[in-house]
């Protein structure tokens, strides 16, 4: 696989080359039709395979399905083509004069000429990027990942680093990096990569696995990259979290708790609030949580200041009421009254104090949860791969089982 990243970010540009009839066509290669010469030609150039993979829409993508062996006009080869694209785009193709046609045919060649450009510029970014990865040198990872985690916000990047480039686990296999930093800011891209619509790829190579044992880091920056990642890949997906499992909740539950015990530490409450708030989303996406999750919620709570920041743990116990409140109110494990007479009388202080009286009659009229649904495969994903396939087996599931 290194040497296959290797091979798509060192790749050089090439010219279009007609390619013998019959012949088959790399893997990965864009084509064309001459329109002149009604001919295929082929680019093997990465930068062209992006621009088929970013602009599907495009006269050379809409030529593609065109049957070379018709005896075709100039106009009518036109016409089909861009009878392909939507019509809003062109219009009625077929009641333009012929230097009409000709016209509107050079002004689309000239847009996708103009977008290649932008999009070779793009690639060889990202190019860049894949190699400064690959390579040994720590600075420049650092420099690399940090100017990533920007492009990954882009959803053409971000599927071009996935797809076209394959960069994907090169990325992942620096969250088990030696260096601590390096770590946390491919945690930062991952989790940037989520925010913006990707999760399901939290799946792959090993990610997920890898962001859980980072909540065991030595350092606190690494941890909230790492809750940060996982925010991102868990909240409205239900396939990460029924990977996520047990075993998830309960890395989250310790690590609040370690958390607070680091008393004092920005840093440290900073992460204790950021797990509360996760796991009351959770909850209010309809995830059951084991009772260690609900008690580090409450924890949290029990700590938190008599100021704005006792605004998202109020809100998280509040979210985890659903699942969590009837066993607090047996246990009398939240407890809001001196939170709330603590809280200053201005504005901003009334709505922390509304808060607390929500917090506490939704607590007080709390149900039972009903019973969690019962997912005999969950927490395959981080498990290896040779486990998974014989506890699907003996589940009577096929492969690995629906997560």
């Amino acid at each position: 696989m290194r040497a296959l990243l290797l091979l798509l970010a060192a790749a050089a540009s090439a010219e279009w080359v007609e390619w013998p009839a019959g012949q088959a066509v790399p893997e990965g290669a864009s084509t064309r039709i001459n329109i002149n010469t009604n001919k295929v030609e082929v680019d093997i150039d990465v930068n062209a395979t992006l621009l088929e993979h970013r602009y599907r829409t495009s006269v050379n993508e809409a030529t593609r399905a065109e049957d070379t062996t018709a005896n075709l006009t100039r106009r009518e080869t036109i016409i089909s083509s861009l009878k392909r694209l939507p019509p809003d785009e062109v219009g009625d193709v077929e009641s333009l004069t012929d230097a009409e046609l000709d016209a509107l045919w050079a002004d689309r060649q000239e847009s996708l000429r103009k977008w290649s450009e932008q999009l070779s510029d793009a690639a060889k970014s990202l190019q860049n990027r894949l190699q400064a990865l690959l390579r040994d040198d720590h600075e420049a990872k650092l420099e690399a990942l940090d100017e990533l985690d920007f492009e990954l916000s882009d959803l053409d990047n971000a599927k071009d680093f996935h797809d076209a480039l394959g960069g994907w686990p090169a990325l992942a296999g620096l969250l088990s990096a030696d260096a601590s930093e390096v770590r946390r800011r491919a945690a930062q891209c991952v989790g940037t990569a989520a925010k913006h619509g990707f999760q399901a790829w939290v799946l792959e190579a090993e990610v997920l696995p890898r962001l859980v044992n980072m909540l065991d880091e030595a350092t606190w920056p690494a941890r909230k990259a790492a809750v940060y990642a996982l925010g991102c890949a868990l909240r409205s997906s239900a396939p990460v979290q029924r990977a996520f499992g047990r075993r998830g909740m309960a890395a989250l539950s310790k690590l609040a708790s370690t958390a607070l015990e680091d008393s004092g530490n920005q840093q440290a409450w900073a992460v204790a609030d950021k797990v509360a708030a996760l796991i009351g989303d959770l909850v209010q996406e309809g995830r059951a949580v084991p009772p260690d999750a609900c008690d580090a919620v409450a924890a949290v709570l029990a700590k938190a200041p008599a100021d704005g920041r006792a605004d998202r743990p109020l809100r998280a116990v509040l979210a985890a009421v659903p699942h969590c409140g009837a066993g607090w109110r047996s246990r009398n494990a939240v407890d809001v009254s001196a939170l709330r007479d603590a809280f200053p009388g201005d504005e901003y202080g009334r709505d922390l104090v509304q808060l607390c009286d929500d917090v506490t009659e939704a607590i007080r009229t709390a149900e039972e949860p009903p019973a969690p649904p019962k997912e005999p495969l969950a927490d395959l994903e981080l498990l290896p791969p040779k486990l998974i396939e014989r506890l699907a087996a003996a589940a009577g599931r096929r492969g690995g089982g629906e997560l």
